[in-house]
């Protein structure tokens, strides 16, 4: 936003810590002021107004100025450990860190009050009254500690449509409360808020899947733990948060290495291996993923489950044929999954397996099997409503139909992906319609159009992948076009020991017949003069 905001009538205030240093503080509308620490007749005033009261003795505020060194924070926290003790007596100043006082005043809490404060901590920085409720049970009214809490400053309410939730002041004041207790009892609320979770949310616990894997995750039941971890991983990967969702899948990997080798946490193991193809595929982690699936190889081949096997050999088959693999390694894998899924009835399974065999056969240079295939794919996804593999499966067709020189239908299918990508408002789709048509019409001949089309999948401002294939199609385009006008005249400029040559006419690119079905270049070098 500070890069940006130069254009509007924004004011933007961010507070940072010495040492630290915004990479946007070089620019012509950004300034810096320091702040210094308070003064002492400031601080005097902050402990008084926290105080509020007639009694206090002027030798504890000067060990409280003292002692704060001009941290507002530390004033007030100081301010409320003296104000909250029986007497005010210079003694009672003894805490030399921030943390230390906090825990005071923690400790000085009445013992339900306290273990409240803790409990809330385990929840979170913030905590809803329904949840913290759920953990609380049946003990004393929760009201009343709440507001005890809250007059005492640990916490504040926020009001919101779903209901009033509870806020700490301070993450250091949740730290310290969550810090204090011990780590079978920190363990044992963890467990409890998770369950309370779950009877929350019911069937829809896929939302709160995040909380689910992090409470799980610091409790006992390592089981559930991996389970949400996988969930809340899937939730990521949706939304394209693949680094998040690779960490998650590894939590669940490094709980799994530390339990029981059961038939159950194997089939945990394949999921946690499996699901994480799809980030590593957007990652262009494609040999380090084959290598993660050979290595679960076994587990594979000693379950029953048809799910999991055909979704095994048709990722490691899609792979293989983006690695340099053999090719008729790859065609195994992806026959082997869709006979696997067409004998259990997986419809959707077998479509990706079509899909999967549609890339490997514009790899190999088998266009009409590729489109066979892509097209018994492409009906089924499209018929289950899966528009965004419906999507990836033209992508394989429309280099097919391309490289066959079927111009009309490839560009069916580039529009027919745009429509998709327009209908799940996903850009990336779009984008990549985009610059697939562009290829198309420049391929066939109608420089313009597709050079529009290249510009128009730019403007969107898309992924790095992306961008570099709709600039050098844009690039090929524009060289094409530069062929087709007159020759410029060319100029040497030769002085002792070195030659140079300034030419207005481009090197020469010419489009390869690949099999890939992928846009390759030839750069033709000039002759040497």
């Amino acid at each position: 936003m500070a890069e940006n905001a130069s254009g509007g009538r924004i004011l933007l205030l961010a507070a940072y810590r010495p040492g630290y240093r915004p990479p946007w503080m070089d620019k012509s509308h950004a300034g810096q002021t320091l702040l210094h620490p308070l003064s002492r007749d400031h601080s005097i005033h902050v402990a008084r107004s926290v105080l509020r009261a007639g009694r206090l003795i002027d030798l504890v505020t000067e060990e409280i100025v003292a002692k704060a060194d001009g941290n507002p924070f530390f004033l007030e926290q100081l301010a409320l450990h003296a104000g909250e003790a029986r007497g005010l007596r210079s003694d009672l100043m003894v805490p030399n860190t921030i943390h230390d006082v906090v825990m005071a005043r923690i400790d000085r809490l009445p013992e339900e009050t306290k273990q409240l404060l803790q409990i809330a901590s385990v929840i979170g920085r913030e905590f809803s009254f329904r949840l913290l409720r759920a953990v609380w049970g049946e003990r004393s009214p929760l009201e009343a500690l709440l507001n005890e809490l809250s007059h005492l400053e640990f916490v504040y309410e926020r009001v919101e449509t779903e209901g009033s939730v509870h806020v700490f002041r301070h993450a250091l004041t949740q730290e310290t409360a969550y810090g204090s207790l011990l780590e079978r009892h920190r363990r044992a609320y963890h467990g409890a808020a998770g369950h309370a979770l779950e009877a929350l949310y019911g069937g829809r616990a896929d939302e709160v899947s995040e909380l689910l894997a992090l409470h799980y995750g610091r409790s006992d039941e390592a089981e559930k733990s991996v389970d949400y971890a996988i969930q809340a991983a899937e939730k990521s990967q949706r939304r394209w948060a693949n680094s998040e969702a690779l960490a998650y899948f590894g939590d669940a990997l490094h709980r799994l290495d530390i339990m029981p080798d059961t038939q159950a946490n194997r089939l945990r193991r394949i999921d946690a291996v499996i699901k994480q193809a799809e980030v590593k595929f957007a990652l262009g982690r494609h040999a380090e993923h084959i290598q993660a699936l050979e290595e679960i190889r076994g587990f594979v081949d000693e379950t029953d489950d048809p799910r999991r096997r055909a979704t095994w050999h048709y990722w490691i088959g899609f792979l293989h044929s983006l690695t340099g693999g053999r090719p008729e390694v790859a065609i195994e894998h992806c026959r082997e999954a869709a006979d696997i899924a067409s004998a259990a009835a997986l419809d959707e399974i077998d479509a990706f397996a079509a899909s999967c065999l549609a890339q490997v056969y514009v790899i190999t240079g088998g266009l009409r099997e590729a489109v066979e295939a892509g097209e018994r794919a492409l009906t089924r996804f499209e018929t289950l409503g899966n528009l965004w593999w419906a999507s990836r499966t033209i992508w394989h067709l429309h280099p097919a139909a391309q490289s066959l020189g079927d111009w009309e239908t490839s560009l069916r299918y580039c529009r027919r992906a745009f429509e998709h990508g327009a209908t799940l408002g996903d850009l990336r789709i779009k984008v990549v319609g985009l610059w697939r048509m562009g290829a198309v019409y420049i391929h066939q001949g109608d420089l313009e159009r597709g050079l529009q089309c290249c510009n128009k999948a730019l403007a969107f401002g898309p992924l790095p992948y992306d961008a570099a294939m709709a600039k050098a199609l844009r690039g090929y385009g524009k060289s094409r076009k530069a062929e087709s006008m007159p020759a410029s005249p060319i100029s040497v400029n030769q002085s002792p020991g070195s030659r140079a040559l300034a030419c207005a006419t481009p090197a020469r690119v010419m489009p390869c017949g690949s099999p890939r079905g992928i846009f390759v270049a030839a750069i033709m070098p000039l002759p040497d003069l």
